[in-house]
C-alpha cells in the first residue's frame, strides 16, 4: 500500500473541499479505500471539534465498505503535513463502520490506528 499516494489524493481532495474558506489555520482531507477498489473521500466543513459530523474522516465512513482503510491528512499554510489523528468521535465511528486500519498523517511522517 502506498501511504504517500493516498496522502496526497486527500490534499487535493481538502483543498477542493475548502476553496471557500481558504483563511482556515488548517485544511483537512480524507480518502477511503474500499475494499472492492473505490476510493472515496471528502473534506471538512467546520473548523472545530464539536461539530464531528462534518469531520472529513466522519463523512469518508459514511461512502466505505467494512474492512476499508482510511487516510486522514491536516495541511497548514504552508501547505505541510501535521498532526491529523481523528477525534475520539471519529475513532469510535471509524469501528463501528468496520474500519481495519486509520493512517493519519503527523509533523515527521504519518501514524497508524488499526481496529481489527
Amino acid at each position: 500500500m502506498k501511504i504517500k499516494k493516498y496522502f496526497r489524493m486527500a490534499k487535493l481532495i481538502a483543498y477542493q473541499g475548502d476553496a471557500k474558506n481558504a483563511k482556515r489555520q488548517h485544511r483537512l482531507g480524507a480518502v477511503g479505500l474500499r475494499n472492492d477498489g473505490v476510493i472515496v473521500g471528502a473534506s471538512n466543513l467546520c473548523n472545530r471539534n464539536i461539530c464531528p459530523e462534518a469531520h472529513a474522516e466522519f463523512r469518508t465512513c459514511n461512502m466505505i465498505t467494512p474492512n476499508s482503510v482510511i487516510f486522514v491528512v491536516r495541511i497548514n499554510r504552508k501547505d505541510e503535513f501535521v498532526m491529523a489523528k481523528p477525534c475520539q468521535s471519529c475513532q469510535r465511528y471509524m469501528k463501528v463502520k468496520g474500519v481495519r486500519r486509520c493512517y493519519y498523517s503527523t509533523d515527521d511522517g504519518y501514524g497508524v490506528i488499526k481496529f481489527n
